[in-house]
């Protein structure tokens, strides 16, 4: 993914390429931002992908809270027969001094434009270290939300509320530097047993 910015530091689109979208039939995925500079808030983002012919149009518009955090995004998808309709939203929970992420919860159509109802919760925990890379409000936009938080998540437990089976969590282990920053971190995820390993270039 790049992110191209203006002047004066705004992400004005993103470009994300990768060797399933290619196959795919998708040379890239191009994201368009929308800033106010008013309220010095993003406002919305868009994107579209064509397949057989058939365009979809993915269009996100965010809510913030009192202290100009993302509280929820919600997703209204268009293809080239249909309306747009409400398909997705995702709603954001903070821990009480606001630089973490505590949990996620997402809501999505089961038909095609039928209500939304809840399909899945995630609950972090994080340690009391600080992150290698911490993106704010930016890691909701990217639709990067382990980047949001001022601290390292040691666990990510996931609830498949439609399918409990599909449950998981994730565990993750670090070592740091002298600088008390990750050198690098293990994810394990139960049940499946697949681990990640991955290197911090401080």
């Amino acid at each position: 993914m790049k992110i191209y910015r203006s002047a004066t530091g705004i992400i004005e689109r993103t470009v994300q390429v990768s060797a399933e979208l290619v196959t795919a039939g998708i040379d890239s995925i191009v994201t368009r931002y929308n800033y106010s500079a008013a309220t010095s808030r993003y406002t919305s983002s868009v994107f579209s992908i064509t397949l057989m012919a058939n365009t979809v149009t993915d269009s996100a518009v965010y809510t913030y809270d009192a202290s100009g955090r993302i509280t929820k995004d919600e997703h209204y998808l268009q293809a080239s027969i249909l309306p747009p309709m409400l398909a997705l939203r995702n709603e954001y929970t903070y821990t009480a001094s606001g630089l973490n992420l505590s949990s996620i919860k997402q809501f999505a159509a089961q038909t095609i434009g039928g209500p939304l109802t809840q399909i899945t919760e995630q609950t972090i925990t994080v340690d009391s270290k600080k992150s290698p890379l911490v993106l704010k409000q930016e890691a909701i936009l990217l639709i990067r939300p382990n980047l949001y938080n001022a601290q390292n998540a040691v666990q990510t437990a996931l609830t498949n509320t439609l399918d409990p089976t599909q449950n998981f969590s994730l565990n993750l282990t670090y070592v740091y530097n002298s600088a008390n920053k990750p050198d690098s971190s293990f994810s394990a995820r139960s049940p499946g047993g697949e681990v990640t390993v991955s290197k911090y270039l401080n």
